[in-house]
């Protein structure tokens, strides 16, 4: 122990190793469940109670990681927010308002009643929706010397939150009605797999002497061939050859879908397809920015047949699909192409980013957007009946990151983050937040726990199944929704990423990863609004 506290006596030292053990703490699993980031907030809030964290080297780095993490979900929520909006109608914003809005006032009134403090109250909205942004956004709203009010609520809150949508998820579908697909969640392979590459041999006589077209595997897998090995040559399949006996072709898709295209085409054989002896066809991920390619199917935009190329995997939100021909693109996915080289070259050059800069940071136009986020964070907004308002440092940033994510530009520079980048920002400034969060406790956890524990755990509860039946229920029987789109727009309405693994474990299915990727970037947005309104109004 006297180790740790002469290890603890440098600042950046403590902040770290509470860094690593939290996120340690947070890979233990039980049951699939884990803390994830926020196990950060619970070694800070041990390590505070022992005197090894203090606040007065962690508020500053607080702050600066607040700023980084709301950006970043604003870089990464604005692509696709207001092109949700268009495509997906009223069904996302219904379920987000619903469930945050009721799960809100529940939080308000029965705190309220039940005499808890507003800050309390904030803390346990937070951590019963798992809204890590809204404890953000709460803590910066709360001021200094309340902070800690909100990070004990959400501590507290924070666990059962989790496993309360698991438990959600894994349960409510065995309950809801198997209502029939519809044409819109006909679109791609199930996520909750792995994505995997294999090889055939073509073997099949009905598949013989037929394109790729003219087998329409599509109707039948979620897998995508993307090249063909004809003895020493390579064809990409955006050619769409004639098979023939003895062609091995490379699939891309679960293991799954891919035991179900070998019964198509042939055996599995353990060759090996690669590309990088082969001048002529390449493999190019590509970020699409192009709004003309967005909200769009794949089989309307005609790629094969335009470009030459075939997408064979898009990544969302951290989701990886092998995409059908109904698949819909939408601002911020990043594909992989497969084809020659010149018409790579040319589906890039016309969708988006592509080669180097696909991982590359303009740093000016991305600090000079910072700095306008912070400039509107501090601008004074009228109210209604005297006064003024502040956006603050979590909601002037947030507010910018996703103007800049949705025009992707500030004046003639484009504003680009790449994934890797985006990734990066939100983890560390998350982190950084969380530590600081935990260390303002300092010796308060113990006392709030006894005096209010009952009222909070109650509260919690409250908070929680009015999200999750909400969100439910508007969804399944106000929006008509199929029971997978229902989970998965609940899961994401809750911003539960373990609920989502629980829900896609239920069904065969990719639609509840769509739905989910449909509402969390709204569902963070008001998260984020809300619980500064819930401080601002109480």
């Amino acid at each position: 122990m006297e180790f740790l506290r002469n290890l603890f006596e440098f600042p950046l030292t403590a902040v770290f190793v509470t860094i690593v053990l939290g996120l340690g703490l947070g890979q233990l699993q039980f049951r699939k469940i884990a803390l994830g980031s926020s196990g950060v907030l619970f070694v800070a809030l041990a390590m505070a109670q022992f005197g090894l964290l203090k606040p007065d080297y962690t508020a500053e780095l607080g702050q600066f990681g607040v700023v980084l993490f709301v950006y970043a979900i604003g870089l990464q929520a604005g692509p696709r927010f207001v092109q949700t909006l268009r495509r997906k109608g009223a069904v996302p914003l219904v379920v987000v308002l619903g469930t945050v809005g009721g799960a809100g006032l529940v939080a308000g009134f029965g705190g309220y009643i039940l005499g808890l403090p507003r800050e309390t109250i904030a803390g346990v909205f937070a951590g019963a929706l798992t809204s890590t942004p809204a404890l953000a956004a709460a803590t910066e709203a709360a001021g200094v010397e309340q902070a800690q009010l909100v990070s004990i609520a959400y501590g507290l809150s924070y666990p059962l939150g989790v496993v309360g949508v698991v438990l959600f998820a894994q349960l409510v579908p065995k309950w809801l009605a198997r209502r029939p697909a519809r044409q819109d969640e006909q679109a791609d392979t199930t996520p909750g797999e792995e994505v995997r590459q294999r090889c055939f041999l073509v073997q099949n006589p009905g598949c013989i002497g037929k394109t790729l077209s003219e087998l329409r595997l599509h109707d039948w897998v979620s897998a995508v061939v993307s090249r063909i090995a004809r003895g020493s040559e390579i064809i990409p399949s955006s050619r769409n050859p004639k098979l023939e006996r003895g062609d091995v072709v490379l699939a891309v898709g679960t293991n799954h879908e891919l035991d179900r295209l070998g019964l198509l085409i042939g055996p599995p054989v353990p060759a090996e397809i690669e590309m990088a002896d082969v001048p002529n066809v390449i493999v190019r991920d590509v970020f699409i920015t192009e709004r003309r390619f967005a909200g769009r199917s794949l089989r309307a935009l005609h790629i094969r047949s335009k470009f030459g190329v075939v997408i064979t995997r898009v990544r969302r939100d951290g989701v990886e699909f092998v995409p059908r021909g109904e698949f819909v693109l939408e601002v911020g996915d990043l594909v992989r192409i497969v084809g020659y080289e010149h018409d790579v070259r040319a589906f890039s050059t016309e969708a988006g980013i592509h080669e180097r800069r696909l991982h590359e940071t303009a740093i000016p136009p991305f600090a000079f957007g910072l700095v306008l986020g912070l400039l509107l964070g501090y601008l004074p907004f009228p109210v209604p009946g005297g006064g003024t308002v502040q956006l603050g440092i979590a909601g002037g940033p947030l507010l910018m990151g996703l103007l800049l994510g949705h025009f992707g530009r500030i004046g003639k520079f484009r504003v680009h983050v790449p994934l890797a980048g985006r990734y990066l920002m939100r983890e560390l400034g998350l982190v950084l937040f969380l530590v600081s969060a935990g260390a303002g406790v300092g010796t308060d956890l113990w006392p709030v726990l006894q005096a209010q524990g009952l009222g909070l755990l109650v509260l919690t509860l409250l908070t929680l199944v009015t999200g999750l039946g909400l969100g439910a229920g508007l969804a399944y029987l106000v929006c008509k929704q199929t029971a997978p789109s229902t989970m998965g727009l609940t899961c994401g309405a809750m911003t539960s990423t373990p609920g989502l693994g629980a829900a896609s474990a239920q069904f065969e299915s990719e639609v509840p990863a769509l739905s989910y990727a449909a509402v969390y970037p709204l569902a963070l947005v008001a998260m984020t609004v809300g619980a500064q309104l819930m401080l601002a109004l109480m």
